[in-house]
């Protein structure tokens, strides 16, 4: 068979086919369609459990299974410290993970790696500093550019683990008005006084004067104060604004209409220690009435030219933010769950995410030598998180919002293609382009909380909830996870009673005296508790329905059985039925339910492999990195556990 020499993986998290399929035969998926028409889509893929982002993207960098690179949860827990959920930190971040990575294994043999947005993937430079010169690395400790994930940073800020959020490069978005919004600026208007250099101040002139916060940064801010001139530059009220650093209108950032986005800006803001930093950003006047009494003016990220905190080299910084578009934290998840703005502008952040994303990532390709190629993008994700209940037509609030959403989801699925387009523009010839997702979703169901079951078999006792005392990130939690029968989600455990305490996703922990500091259990009775709690969890019915919610309960031991093991493995591993969740995370990889499934998006092109064929043999997203070196030659990594799919190759006994 013809042999590829190069590996391009293009990740699109939550990705699933079927939707894939619906949307090429409308006709708004053409390259999806290319890689379908001349490639091999497995229909029956599975993914590892738990179906979440960290452990499975790093099986599909690995090969290896999450109890061997321990990667197992959207968090880790801190060994030795009590098993509750405050002492679990994010999992992205290339030190945790223990396994070696296709990068990595490319890199040791003189290969040439670019890895961008990829969870895991930073600071893979600073990891292994004998590999640098070979590796290439854009973000990669969050879910986008610039975001820093890693559970410390977000602990330092006041964060419940870090949950969807953490610190920035630089520092996050601003929203800039006169009424007040989480995490927001909140100025006063008034008049006009002391511009210069203004040609046409217009009727009644208005003005705000605000101090950058640098909100969740990790950099330090200096005084940096910028000021605002709203003026009525037509017949129909206020609709024009200007962003400034003085008020000298020859100084200023930009000036825009009501709704317009500005070109991007480049300037000099000022840290604490007194430094100037460059930095890029782009801006809309998100919301100016009439008598300019609501105002909303919205300031992206500040991204810094210098690339040290975001980027490997940091002097490629400069280049990839000398394009159109900027970086957006999340696709504009995050503050579009805080009501910053509507579901057009959110549409908006995503389009922006697509161009920057895919423009770094064709950026690097082009002008670089490379043999890994490890790309991941998250839009398709947030989408389900924020609206896949919404595309179930039986479950929909009403069906202007059904239609609303339905129209919503095509439009992420075709900025989607537009990523992949951009990016097959860039590849050779002899490159193995693999498509794939982490794992896929469902809509909302039932509210599954293991202390409901824990509590009522005797083995755990809860503490009285302090709403007022909740995190501040609380606020942005799935509302299927804030609301639940009978206990909080966020309740915390009496220690000192309670004999199990679950922690992160899918984990519960034996609180064994001689393991945590406030542990309960004597060893001797480790065995019974751990039976206990599998019982209790089986035994246990849902209040609403009458029904068993967990669909599995295993103990540490049998946990191998789904590649569960070692110190990030609780004693007990329990999954739930997918009308008992929310997306995914807790749901097994072969659920399906309504309009979802947990079976990801997986699809191969290239030189060798088949063309236009529907592969029905089960394989799972572990079988990529085997596959790919099989096919290329590429060195294998050390801890590479999966198996090699051979029916997707036209000759698979002939190689070279």
């Amino acid at each position: 068979m013809s042999t590829p020499k190069k590996l391009a993986v293009v990740g699109f998290d939550s990705a699933m086919t079927h939707f894939i399929d619906q949307f090429i035969e409308e006709g708004c998926m053409p390259n999806f369609k290319k890689v379908f028409e001349n490639g091999v889509v497995a229909d029956k893929a599975l993914v590892p459990y738990p179906t979440v982002t960290p452990p499975n993207w790093a099986t599909i960098a690995t090969g290896a299974s999450a109890g061997t690179h321990q990667v197992t949860d959207f968090w880790i827990c801190r060994p030795g410290a009590n098993p509750t959920n405050e002492n679990a930190i994010t999992a992205f971040n290339a030190y945790l993970l223990q396994a070696e990575t296709m990068w990595e294994a490319a890199a040791k043999a003189g290969k040439k790696a670019i890895v961008v947005n990829y969870p895991g993937g930073w600071p893979a430079h600073e990891k292994n500093p004998e590999l640098a010169d070979n590796l290439t690395v854009v973000g990669g400790c969050g879910l986008s550019v610039g975001t820093i994930t890693d559970g410390t940073l977000a602990e330092e800020l006041g964060l419940s683990m870090g949950y969807m959020t953490g610190a920035q490069a630089l520092c996050y978005p601003h929203m800039v008005s006169n009424e007040t919004y989480p995490l927001g600026v909140r100025g006063e208007i008034g008049d006009a006084q002391g511009w210069e250099n203004v040609d046409e101040m217009g009727d009644e002139p208005l003005e705000m004067t605000f101090d950058l916060t640098f909100p969740l940064g990790i950099v330090k801010p200096g005084k940096n104060t910028w000021y605002l001139l709203i003026r009525e530059m037509g017949d129909d009220g206020y609709d024009t604004v200007t962003l400034s650093p003085s008020k000298d209108f020859s100084q200023a950032f930009c000036t825009i209409k009501t709704g317009e986005w500005c070109k991007r800006i480049t300037t000099n803001v000022q840290q604490a220690d007194g430094a100037d930093r460059e930095v890029t950003f782009m801006c809309r006047a998100l919301t100016l009435s009439d008598d300019a009494e609501d105002f909303a003016f919205y300031i992206s990220e500040l991204v810094p030219t210098d690339g040290e905190l975001w980027c490997h080299p940091k002097e490629l910084g400069k280049k990839l933010v000398d394009v159109e578009a900027t970086p957006t934290i999340m696709g504009g998840f995050q503050q579009r769950t805080m009501d910053w703005y509507d579901d057009e502008m959110f549409r908006q952040l995503v389009d922006m995410h697509n161009v920057w994303l895919s423009n770094c990532a064709r950026t690097l390709l082009e002008d670089q030598e490379w043999d890994v190629f490890y790309m991941h993008t998250h839009p398709t994700d947030f989408i389900y998180h924020y609206l896949i209940t919404q595309l179930d037509p039986e479950l929909a609030d009403s069906p202007e919002r059904h239609a609303e959403c339905v129209d919503f989801h095509r439009e992420v699925y075709k900025g989607a293609d537009y990523t992949l387009g951009e990016i097959m523009k860039a590849l050779d010839d002899d490159t193995l382009l693999v498509v794939c997702a982490d794992h896929g979703s469902v809509p909302d169901g039932y509210h599954f909380d293991p202390y409901d079951a824990l509590v009522e078999a005797g083995l755990a006792t809860l503490t009285t909830a302090d709403e007022s005392a909740l995190p501040e990130d609380f606020a942005y939690l799935p509302e299927n996870m804030k609301e639940t029968e009978g206990v909080s989600w966020m309740s915390k455990p009496d220690l000192s009673k309670s004999k199990a305490i679950p922690q992160r996703l899918i984990f519960i922990y034996v609180n064994l005296a001689s393991r945590y500091p406030e542990g309960c259990v004597a060893d001797e009775d480790y065995e019974k508790v751990q039976r206990d709690i599998i019982d209790a969890l089986h035994a246990y019915k849902d209040p609403n329905t009458g029904r068993h919610p967990v669909a599995l309960a295993l103990s540490k031991e049998d946990a191998r059985l789904v590649g569960l093991k070692g110190d990030q493995c609780g004693d007990v591993v329990y999954a739930v039925h997918p009308e008992f969740s929310g997306q995914h995370g807790n749901i097994l990889p072969t659920a399906e339910w309504r309009i979802g499934t947990l079976q990801p998006l997986l699809a191969f092109q290239g030189p060798g492999i088949k063309k236009g064929y529907r592969m029905q043999r089960t394989c799972n997203v572990i079988d990529i990195v085997p596959t790919a070196c099989y096919m290329t030659g590429l060195p294998l990594p050390e801890d590479t556990e999966g198996a090699v799919v051979y029916q997707i190759m036209e000759e698979p006994n002939k190689r070279g």
